[in-house]
């Protein structure tokens, strides 16, 4: 957390000073109530009237002290908060795909934003407070001393037992904090599925089944919450009684020497008033101590999240003028297990592969891996004469485009799902929309293209949604489109149409997983890969593949 202290030390700078003005300020009314204490005893009217005028004074700068310090203290609340949510946001966002996907989204919602909050409740707002009251307990101590080394003693002796507290409180409850985080991340990514399966929980009618899960967790996530709270309270507890044992203390100390006349009334109230702002200090800091180094757990994975392994950057610009070679290409998920076996293939500008074989004979992997989803392969990928390890792998995107089975749609209109924040000619958006098949429903629509797809598209049917999805990469006149399984939610001739029309598209290379075995259509691409059990097994034309490879007509059930 240190870098968000050095990159806002200016406001962190003027809070401390503010802070510390009003904290010295609060200390020395103790002094004015002394004064006023023995004005009132000795029944001196005209000093009364100058220290009433005085202390009218005195209260306005301590006023506005007070605010312009818990202004800028929440200025830099703000300022580290923000900058905390955008960092982790960046390190999620930059990493590889494959290690995106390891993670639940629902931890990454929880990190952003319940995280965060524990983070500003728990360190930020603490540690803020803890430096504020450290100056008004050095100030008081000092006081303490002129007006009665006795009553001074007696509070540090009552000091050392109350510090005893926090170390004894510390450890657990950075245990139950560490707890809740989790807990709460657990809770995030239940209540998450459920409202994701809304339609299917009311299909199958699971409304009770999945309020019984929902209040399992519900009860899970408050008892935790709960368990970190029974600390919390007992660490208060204890402080608060301490507290209170002091001030008696002090209260008979003080009394005994007035009634000895070793003090002045005055000073007596001064010695009341200085004790409280004595013990306030120590009380905070006891409350603020196991709080600060219990969220020690969820600061550390803040900071891992900010910084996780971004893709590469600073590599040379992709380029795709020739082909795209994979050279003795292996890959494994767990390291145990290989999902790649040893792929050797080339895919040539303005040709058309057709990947196809069995479910989980790495299909889908193979693209991932040629897309730059993963970076720990072994062997090489080549784009052109540029190895894909030595590219900008974020900029893969100006190549090529995928197109999923799951379509993901931003809860905007059709034109923005399409734009993507790009800017396109008039003559590029009748090209896009009329090759994808988009303009087809544009008069079904209210609004057109304006009209709104809502959450994840859900006004849209899923034809649709596939029909945006590649007019998404059309208008961007990709030079590489990768179909994986991406024409599967439309009706056969919806999809035959579409595909066909990328088949005949000379300038563009189509990379076409699929589960379709249409011969029609198979037989317009230049090679089809045949793949089993992480291996290509064989790479031709389609009647070639037929003629000449048994399990490939097996495979077709012919």
């Amino acid at each position: 957390m240190k870098r968000y202290w050095k990159r806002n030390k200016l406001i962190l700078a003027v809070t401390l000073l503010l802070c510390t003005a009003a904290a010295l300020m609060t200390t020395f009314v103790s002094l004015l109530l002394q004064q006023v204490t023995d004005t009132a005893v000795s029944g001196d009217m005209a000093l009364f009237k100058k220290l009433l005028l005085f202390a009218v004074s005195y209260m306005i700068m301590l006023c506005l002290m007070n605010y312009f310090g818990s202004l800028a203290s929440k200025l830099l609340v703000q300022r580290m908060t923000r900058q905390i949510r955008s960092d982790v946001y960046e390190g999620v966002m930059h990493q590889y795909p494959g290690e995106f996907y390891k993670t639940n989204t629902a931890d990454y919602i929880s990190s952003l934003i319940n995280d965060v909050k524990i983070i500003e409740e728990n360190y930020i707002l603490p540690l803020l407070q803890s430096i504020e009251v450290i100056v008004m307990f050095v100030s008081t101590l000092v006081l303490l001393l002129a007006l009665s080394p006795a009553v001074t003693g007696i509070l540090l002796v009552t000091l050392l037992l109350m510090f005893a507290v926090p170390a004894l409180m510390g450890k657990l409850l950075e245990k139950r904090q560490d707890a809740v985080s989790r807990q709460l991340a657990k809770f995030t990514e239940k209540t998450k599925d459920i409202l994701s399966g809304f339609e299917v929980i009311r299909s199958y009618q699971l409304l009770p089944n999945m309020r019984m899960k929902f209040e399992e967790e519900n009860k899970r996530t408050a008892d935790c919450k709960f368990a970190a709270d029974k600390v919390t309270a007992l660490n208060e507890g204890l402080s608060d009684t301490l507290s209170y044992l002091c001030v008696v203390v002090v209260i008979f100390t003080s009394a005994f020497f007035v009634i000895k006349g070793s003090i002045t009334m005055g000073t007596l109230m001064a010695l009341l008033q200085l004790s409280g702002s004595f013990l306030t200090p120590v009380l905070l800091i006891m409350e603020n101590l196991p709080k600060i180094k219990s969220v020690k757990p969820i600061v550390q994975r803040l900071c891992d999240l900010a910084d996780t392994e971004i893709e590469a950057e600073q590599g040379r610009v992709p380029s795709f003028h020739r082909e795209i070679a994979v050279s003795d290409l292996t890959f494994s998920y767990d390291g145990s297990l290989n999902a790649l076996n040893h792929i050797s293939l080339r895919f040539a500008k303005g040709k058309k592969y057709a990947v196809v074989g069995h479910s989980g004979c790495g299909k889908s992997t193979l693209i991932k891996v040629l897309s730059g989803y993963y970076k720990d392969y072994q062997g090489e990928i080549f784009y052109d004469e540029d190895p894909l390890s030595l590219l900008d792998t974020k900029n893969l995107g100006s190549i090529l485009s995928i197109l999923h089975q799951s379509v993901y749609l931003f809860n905007d209109t059709v034109r923005n799902n399409i734009a993507l924040e790009g800017d396109f000619d008039k003559a590029t958006w009748e090209q896009a929309l009329e090759a994808s098949g988009v303009s087809q429903f544009m008069a079904l629509l209210e609004k057109g293209l304006n009209s709104p797809v809502g959450e994840n598209g859900n006004r849209l049917s899923g034809g649709q949604r596939q029909r945006v999805a590649l007019a998404r990469a059309l208008i961007r006149k990709a030079k590489v489109i990768i179909l994986d399984e991406g024409t599967s939610a439309l009706d056969p001739k919806t999809a035959l149409e579409i595909e066909s029309t990328l088949l005949t598209r000379q300038d563009l290379t189509l990379i076409t997983i699929t589960h379709s075995l249409n011969p029609a259509l198979l037989s317009q691409y230049d090679q089809v890969i045949y793949m089993e059990d992480g291996s290509v097994k064989d790479m031709a034309a389609y009647e070639q593949l037929l003629e000449n490879n048994p399990s490939f007509r097996n495979f077709c059930g012919v």
